[in-house]
């Protein structure tokens, strides 16, 4: 009488490696479109801290809070902002907060991003280069993981 390990064929080997190809493929494109996402939030970012969309207002900083970051990363502030044109207009200016790195009392330059969110515009070379080239990392990493996810499925084409 025989014990122990039940033979395999040769198709349910084939059946088993399809299968596994098939979830190594859809876990590899998964984490390819989280990647695409990345992209594309952090190249609208991009484009909105340098100016080239977005609501833009000057905003005078009244009031600032500083506060710590869980990790070890440091403090931040968060400040209370108004729209400086509205300020001159006489009318009643909007009030929102924002993370900030300034004092009270100063102005700078806002933009609204399309999700609602405020960002402090940009102007040096240093911010604008790395403004535009944090969006290639994402980018990079999701042609890679899209690659594994053919390979996967076709590895013989690799």
């Amino acid at each position: 009488m025989r014990t122990g390990k039940k033979k395999t064929t040769r198709a349910a080997r084939a059946r088993r490696d399809r299968r596994m190809r098939i979830v190594a493929c859809a876990g590899w494109a998964t984490s390819a479109l989280v990647l695409l996402g990345a992209f594309a939030y952090t190249s609208v970012l991009a484009t909105v801290r340098v100016g080239l969309v977005g609501e833009h207002q000057h905003v005078r900083v009244e009031t600032c809070e500083e506060r710590s970051n869980s990790r070890a990363a440091g403090n931040h502030f968060r400040c209370a902002v108004r729209s400086a044109e509205a300020q001159d207009t006489g009318r009643e200016p909007d009030s929102w907060t924002m993370r900030f790195e300034s004092r009270p009392g100063h102005t700078a330059e806002a933009a609204r991003a399309p999700w609602g969110e405020w960002v402090r515009l940009e102007h040096g070379a240093l911010q604008w280069a790395t403004s535009f080239l944090i969006p290639v990392l994402p980018l990079l990493g999701a042609g890679l993981l899209t690659a594994a996810a053919v390979r996967a499925v076709r590895p013989s084409e690799f």
